[in-house]
């Protein structure tokens, strides 16, 4: 009787995960251009702001609405990247953490329920946006580099057109 409470609260697991992975995909599907055209305006607007930014003064109020407004921008897109990263790690743990659980006593049914949710799971689950990115620190980190690289572009050719 009690291998097959384990069992039956292993099968609720593997549905509860497929539950997770279906309102994921729905998710994406619901928000992927949304956040896309989110992400593509910030580029953009980080970049300017930055820009807009290094023509006043530092001691101005101009400067200090703008900082506010570029943390507002960068947190929007943070908390997007933040949220989808931590996604990913904790859906990677899921097969190490399945192997830990007492399975070597159990029956051929549960070990047989145990390796198909194990094999499911070595792929972590990842939001994306546009299809074209996961929602990931890295994505993050990749969207700086780029509002910085195009607001160095702007510096530049704005200082050349200066002289």
């Amino acid at each position: 009787m009690v291998q097959n409470e384990i069992n039956e609260n292993l099968i609720e697991n593997i549905i509860h995960h497929k539950n997770i992975i279906q309102f994921a995909d729905d998710m994406t599907d619901l928000f992927t251009t949304c956040i896309m055209g989110q992400f593509v305006v910030s580029v953009i607007i980080i970049c300017l702001t930055m820009f807009q930014m290094s023509l006043v003064s530092v001691l101005s109020l101009q400067f200090l609405s703008m900082t506010l407004y570029q943390g507002c921008m960068v947190l929007e897109i943070f908390l997007w990247c933040y949220y989808g990263n931590d996604v990913i790690l904790q859906s990677g743990k899921l097969t190490q953490s399945a192997y830990m659980c007492e399975w070597v006593p159990c029956s051929q049914l549960f070990k047989r329920n145990l390796l198909y949710f194990m094999t499911r799971s070595q792929t972590p689950l990842k939001l994306c946006a546009g299809g074209y990115f996961t929602l990931s620190l890295e994505t993050f980190m990749a969207v700086l580099k780029s509002s910085w690289s195009y607001f160095a572009v702007l510096n530049r050719v704005h200082s050349e057109e200066k002289t």
